[in-house]
């Protein structure tokens, strides 16, 4: 997902450094040095989100946000503030008006999935208008009839409550706290919550992706809650593929409870509207996963970027096996579990930076950055075993169904002599060659591609 990104900053390098970020992920790029001319330029050419900085030469972040937000042609533009790395500069970017807040030294994989986030909830087909929020946390919001309901979700009982009372004086409303898998039975009775805090364990990051991953699919979204992901420790590469698999914010620099009371806030605000539209766009709706287009345009991405920026990466085909021997004997409801549980699985079996998409209806396309050959086929031999190693139950059945997993692999070297427009289609092609190789429930069920010719 692709729009056009206007960048306000008076330093020279700050810009450039954000013009190299988001060009390669081929948003096109507009520049102002100061608030007037931003002011100037969105009239001329309407953005479709703003990076500005905080301290500008003219004028000050929250004038210029005042400003923006008072107008009718591009008042709903949704503004990322870019701050040094302390809570309180982040804190007083979203009191200036900011609907979201990054921190310098940027993260590229997170900058560009908060830039993601912001385009899914300001194009006018897809998502409401951001609401503007309050200065004050306290304060009541004058569009709420009714206080809102929040789910603090955390395997550890006592950690939850310690947050909920805290977090209700900043953001007032009615707290329950459950596990996850609690949560996902339903223990949580009454109406539809207004939002959900996962705060995940000291198991791997996989997991935590993996346990989102259920908490977002339409099972749970019907429920119409957004998501935040409030992990206890700093982690800005778990952070930025929670928002791509469709958590609805996500802290990157630990559990601080007045950052999350900002965000939370603003999940709050949005509303169901958005939960059913806005964080649909990108996702497959039988997995929760980023839809077939959206997993191409992460690949093109990354494969247009220079070859020295990139380092070594890999693409996967993932192509399941027994799903229509499945639908057969146990019927549609059977498929479909296993092929949400097929996903939930393999997200549980990748990195958080690494990316996961639906591809066909029984394959799937991962990309593992930064990954050479020897890591990339540990990766692929483990995601093949835990699709296959435990049968799926079938809902209202007795019986179980299996299904195993072949993956063709095509690394990123050997395309590397290609135009950078043409790298992407020609890895796609090598590892579809591979994967037409691969013998299903075979102790190696992995083909690596032949080099291009």
């Amino acid at each position: 997902m692709a729009g056009r990104v206007m960048i306000v900053d008076a330093i020279a390098p700050n810009r450039i450094v954000l013009r190299s970020l988001l060009s390669s992920a081929q948003h096109t790029v507009v520049q102002a040095t100061t608030g007037e001319e931003a002011l100037t330029l969105a009239r001329q050419l309407p953005p479709d989100v703003i990076i500005s900085a905080v301290d500008l030469p003219d004028m000050t972040a929250q004038a210029l946000f005042s400003k923006l937000r008072g107008s009718a042609q591009f008042g709903a533009i949704p503004i990322l503030a870019v701050t040094i790395d302390t809570l309180s500069a982040r804190i007083s970017a979203f009191e200036a008006g900011a609907d979201d807040v990054i921190s310098r030294p940027l993260d590229q994989a997170l900058l560009l999935a908060r830039v993601r986030g912001l385009l899914r909830l300001a194009r006018p087909d897809n998502a409401v208008p951001l609401p503007r929020l309050p200065k004050g946390l306290a304060e009541p919001g004058a569009a709420f009839v009714r206080r809102p309901r929040i789910a603090l979700l955390s395997d550890d009982a006592g950690q939850a409550r310690e947050l909920a009372e805290p977090l209700c004086a900043l953001v007032p409303g009615d707290y329950a706290t459950a596990t996850p898998a609690e949560f996902l039975r339903g223990a949580l009775s009454g109406p539809p919550h207004s939002a959900v805090v996962l705060i995940p364990g000291d198991g791997t990051d996989g997991s935590a992706l993996a346990l989102l991953a259920e908490l977002v699919t339409p099972r749970i979204r019907g429920q119409e809650p957004l998501v935040m992901l409030a992990p206890p420790r700093p982690d800005t590469g778990l952070a930025a593929s929670a928002l791509d698999i469709g958590a609805g914010d996500a802290l990157c620099h630990g559990l601080q409870v007045e950052e999350l009371a900002h965000r939370l806030r603003r999940l709050i605000a949005l509303g169901p509207r958005s939960a059913r539209q806005g964080q649909t766009t990108d996702l497959d709706p039988d997995t929760g996963l980023l839809c077939r287009q959206a997993g191409l345009s992460r690949l093109t991405e990354l494969a247009r970027r220079p070859v020295p920026d990139q380092g070594p990466f890999a693409v996967l085909l993932l192509r399941l096996a027994g799903v229509d021997v499945v639908l057969q004997r146990y019927g549609f409801a059977c498929a479909d579990t296993a092929l949400a549980t097929v996903a939930v699985r393999l997200r549980a079996g990748l990195r958080p930076g690494d990316l996961l998409s639906r591809f066909g209806d029984q394959s799937f396309l991962a990309v593992l950055p930064k990954t050479g050959s020897a890591e990339t086929r540990r990766t692929a031999l483990r995601l093949c075993h835990i699709v296959g190693e435990q049968p799926f139950a079938c809902p209202g059945r007795q019986s179980s169904a299996s299904l195993s997993l072949g993956a063709g692999v095509a690394l990123s070297h050997t395309v590397a002599a290609l135009p950078a427009e043409a790298r992407a289609d020609a890895l796609l092609r090598l590892a579809d060659a591979a994967l037409a190789e691969v013998a299903f429930r075979d102790a190696d069920p992995v083909r690596f591609s032949r080099p291009a010719a």
